[in-house]
């Protein structure tokens, strides 16, 4: 473990205890919030309840809270308190039921009175461990994509593993603990509680805790790496515990992976990572891998952790959940993880029934009443974001959720509008389609299988696709000087996709990228959150309405965007196709073949927009009021400049002399000279058009997609720069000469 780059971190912890790094408060101010606090006592969520006196009464009894009087506070140098509160969850029991839970929670972010400051406003960021553990889902899904792409028809096996009270596991600094206090209600008599070991509620713990449960996750890769390691005979104790593997019917096909943007490294043995206290492990069915994978994270919790003695002097529980392994432990291709159901066989990643069930419940329950409360709006985007997460285009419907949440935490109740209702509606059928599985393959860094570039003038918009189909369209006098170049932009991108999903060219899981010279345009293609300063609802409105009609398109067409910057000047064509109007289409086709060899795709041809297209964008414009600041003389490109005009010399009246004689021999073979060579530069394809920007963009970050193996014994990924994996745990990565450029004039995302 010394190898490891957290281990100084690490020994520090088990040595002396966490210690949050915090910012200094002025005494006067801490000993005011301290009295408002102890008068406070707890929220509403968690009041006297006799639950919240069963789980702080198992605290003590375990010793990982300290009973003492309430006045012992005010005596305690430094001491602060925070107020408790309540969590409903779920669990799972050993029979494999769902069952509801209520966690206790210790609100370190309630403000004092005076100081306008809790604990984890005043922890130093920088002075904690990185967290990698938000990552942990990204990288299990390249990891079994790359798996199905090195072995096409082999089962990917997953093992997960529950630490059992994980924070309970590591204690508190003396510093820390004076300041973790709390109160509990027991039999009407109010105990002051010092929490001994972590809190639920420290900003500090997730970091603190990573510094654990990393390296043990790390070592467990070690071991399944290890080829004198005979799980039969060196194992955890309780390894006879586990059921039997479980995996599906033979006869369900084995789906397909689709080729990734990123390398993802060949790990047969297996993988294994963690997020928090739920360590999962990975890896194909070859010879011997399922027995490994099965005992590796049980025999690395139990190689760092303390064994039970017998008799303990206080009553200390196993350090892994054995209810959860009875339930959950067994090696399965299909497994719940994270709150989600990991099918590797299918490569689907799914929304569990349960949770289908009681989350349209709520939505429905919104929807025939029209009313909603603060906290049902704050439950119901936490959940819907958690569902963004494998539907990326239907956070676009999430933006005038949030602005009604906002609005409703000062009020007691607010009245649902309209427009939100439908997002409802839309939001049940986004429920469903996660719970019958979303593919992995396009939650991966994937390889374009659709390109497209675009552009727009304040007259124009125009754009073409890597298979050479081109297009573009004249605005009518009608709709011009109404829209935002940004938002023309952003239509011209709409218009390439939706062009060739009418022409039936995107099959299910096509990776789309889309290219514009806007980064403001290219930025909507992800996300809604993009209301300007000054700008006009109306404005807003419409971007809105093609944000979530491009949603749509793509959750249709069960394809995902992958949408990229690149400069203006390097956009010729489709800035021709917006601007050169006055040139008719063949002529225009023979002078980018001319100027542009190199971009011009192969059987390059330009086509009229559909009438459903052009009506769609045509109403759209017309819903905006005209702005004659944004009215501008129409300018075109330099294409074709020198190719025509009037003669510079009168007209000869010589006689036309031939330059050649007749033939005379008519039916012999005519005389003519050599074929000419092929043209030099080459029609560009898919590959050619995407390959330069692709290779100019900043690489994907390592930690979103791949957890480097090997700390302690092995070799180092070759995309970290140091030799031991500290450039993994600092996030850092290599950058592009391209970068993608940041607008300021937005507004806070809400």
């Amino acid at each position: 473990m010394c190898n490891h780059p957290l281990w100084p971190k690490t020994k520090t912890i088990m040595e002396n205890g966490t210690n949050f790094p915090l910012r200094p408060i002025d005494d006067h101010l801490r000993q005011q919030d301290l009295l408002h606090n102890l008068d406070y006592k707890n929220h509403k969520s968690a009041g006297t309840s006799s639950t919240l006196a069963k789980h702080m009464s198992e605290e003590v009894i375990h010793g990982w809270s300290l009973p003492l009087p309430p006045e012992f506070a005010i005596e305690m140098k430094d001491a602060e308190i925070a107020p408790h509160g309540m969590v409903h969850q779920n669990t799972i029991t050993d029979l494999g039921e769902i069952v509801d839970k209520e966690r206790v929670t210790h609100d370190q972010s309630f403000p004092g009175r005076f100081s306008k400051e809790s604990i984890n406003s005043r922890i130093r960021d920088d002075d904690l461990a990185p967290c990698l553990f938000g990552y942990m889902c990204k990288r299990v899904i390249h990891y079994i994509v790359g798996c199905r792409q090195r072995h096409p028809s082999t089962k990917i096996w997953i093992s997960k593993i529950d630490w059992k009270s994980a924070y309970r596991r590591q204690h508190l600094n003396q510093k820390t603990a004076v300041k973790s206090l709390t109160q509990v209600c027991i039999d009407g008599v109010w105990i002051l509680l010092m929490a001994l070991r972590l809190t639920f509620g420290g900003k500090a713990c997730p970091s603190e805790w990573g510094c654990i449960s990393e390296p043990v996750t790390d070592l467990a890769t070690d071991i399944l790496n290890c080829d004198d390691w005979d799980p039969s005979n060196l194992h955890a104790p309780d390894q006879e515990l586990f059921p039997s593997p479980s995996s599906l019917v033979n006869d369900i096909p084995f789906a397909s992976a689709q080729p990734t943007i990123v390398n993802i490294p060949t790990e047969d043995k297996g993988k294994c990572d963690v997020y928090l206290d739920d360590m999962v492990a990975v890896g194909p069915d070859l010879p011997g891998n399922a027995r490994r994978l099965e005992a590796a994270i049980p025999l690395a919790i139990h190689t760092i952790c303390r064994p039970i003695m017998q008799p303990e002097p206080i009553p200390r529980k196993a350090i892994i959940s054995t209810n959860k392994l009875k339930a959950e432990g067994a090696i399965e291709e299909r497994k719940l993880l994270l709150g989600w159901l990991f099918d590797t066989r299918r490569l689907l990643i799914s929304l569990p029934d349960d949770k289908l069930q009681a989350w349209s419940t709520d939505i429905k329950h919104l929807l025939g009443t029209k009313q909603a409360t603060h906290p049902q709006l704050d439950k119901l985007v936490g959940r819907l974001n958690h569902v963004g997460y494998i539907i990326p285009t239907a956070r676009h419907f999430l933006s005038r959720i949030r602005k009604l949440k906002t609005k409703a935490k000062f009020k007691r109740q607010v009245s649902i509008p309209s427009l939100v209702l439908a997002d409802f509606e839309l939001w049940l059928t986004f429920l469903s389609s996660a719970n019958k599985g979303i593919s992995m393959n396009l939650l991966t860094y994937r390889q374009p299988s659709h390109l497209f570039r675009s552009d727009a003038c304040e007259h124009g918009l125009g754009g073409y696709s890597a298979d050479g189909l081109a297009w573009r369209w004249h605005l009518p006098n009608h709709l011009l000087s109404r829209a935002h170049i940004n938002l023309l932009e952003f239509l011209a991108s709409i218009i390439c996709i939706w062009l060739d999903i009418l022409r039936g060219k995107v099959p299910p899981q096509s990776c789309i990228l889309s290219m514009g010279d806007s980064t403001t345009a290219t930025g909507w293609l992800r996300k809604s959150n993009f209301q300007e300063d000054n700008e006009d609802d109306e404005e807003t409105t419409a971007k809105l309405v093609a944000a979530r009609h491009l949603a749509t398109l793509i959750q249709n067409a069960q394809a995902c965007l992958y949408a990229q910057w690149f400069k203006g000047e390097d956009n010729d064509i489709s800035d021709s196709l917006s601007r050169d109007l006055h040139i008719s289409p063949p002529a225009l086709c023979d002078l980018l073949l001319l100027n542009f060899p190199s971009q011009v795709p192969n059987n390059f041809r330009i086509v009229e927009l559909p009438s459903a297209i052009t009506s769609w964008v045509s109403l759209l414009l017309a819903s905006l009021p005209v702005n004659k600041a944004r009215l501008v003389k129409h300018k075109t490109t330099k294409l074709g400049a020198g190719t025509d005009g009037s003669g510079s010399s009168k007209r000869s009246n010589t006689t036309t002399i031939p330059s050649s004689l007749a033939s005379t021999s008519r039916g012999a073979e005519p005389y003519s000279s050599a074929l000419l060579p092929k043209p030099c530069v080459k029609p560009a394809t898919l590959a050619s058009l995407s390959t330069p920007w692709l290779k100019a963009q900043s690489e994907p970050p390592l930690i979103t997609w791949h957890r480097p193996s090997g700390l302690v014994t092995g070799l180092t990924h070759g995309s970290t720069t140091e030799e031991t994996l500290t450039g993994f745990y600092n996030n850092s990565t290599k950058g592009t000469k391209t970068l993608t450029k940041m607008s300021h004039n937005k507004r806070p995302s809400h």
